[in-house]
Order: C-alpha cells, then sequence, then structure tokens
C-alpha cells in the first residue's frame, strides 16, 4: 500500500507510487477534476485527438526529439504478459482505486 497524504513517505520513490485516481479526482467527493485523459496503452491515438481537439500542433516524436532520447520500444517494453499472477494481484490491491474508476479490466483471473 502507498504512503497516505500528509505523510514524509508520501512521494517516495520520486512520487510512483501514489495512485493515478489522486492525480484525476478529488478525494473527499471523487469528482473528476480533469477533462482529459491520455492513456499510455493508447497514447499513439488518443494524444493527437486531443492536439487537434484545441488545434495544437503537439507532436510527442518531436518532444521526444528535444530531449534526445530514444524513443520508446513498445517491442521491447515490458507488458503484463511478463508479469505473475502474484505480480498481478499485487498491483490490482495496491491500485484497487485506479483500476476500477478507470475501468480497467483485471487481469490476474480473481473473481472478488
Amino acid at each position: 500500500q502507498h504512503a497516505p497524504k500528509g505523510t514524509s513517505d508520501y512521494f517516495i520513490h520520486q512520487g510512483h507510487w501514489i495512485p493515478q485516481y489522486e492525480y484525476v479526482y478529488n478525494d473527499r467527493d471523487n469528482t473528476r477534476l480533469v477533462q482529459h485523459i491520455v492513456h499510455l496503452e493508447y497514447i499513439d491515438e488518443e494524444f493527437p485527438s486531443l492536439m487537434d481537439a484545441y488545434n495544437l500542433t503537439v507532436n510527442l516524436n518531436a518532444v521526444g526529439r528535444q530531449r534526445e532520447r530514444k524513443p520508446w520500444n513498445r517491442k521491447a517494453a515490458c507488458t503484463v504478459k511478463n508479469l505473475t499472477v502474484e505480480t498481478m494481484k499485487m498491483i490490482e490491491d495496491i491500485f484497487a482505486k485506479d483500476f476500477k474508476l478507470g475501468e480497467y479490466q483485471i487481469l490476474s483471473g480473481r473473481t472478488s
């Protein structure tokens, strides 16, 4: 489980353990705080559509070249296929609210 807000460990590991829903929803009443969400797994489709909606000419490939980084290679990336059922269950437990609010599928085979 991640550290609760207000504790000194909340931003441990540069905030990588903070559930994503905390960036999107109000903790008190679960109202959504942002209008658009771009999912990493659909970034190639969703990001250009978002830029088009606001008539912006931002291109993710151009941004990557400015930083002089190699482009992300999806074929070489770690995917859910690389995870054990035990690891999937751990992720699903820690980020249960992310799965629920983001309407993500539970892949560990858990039924409860």
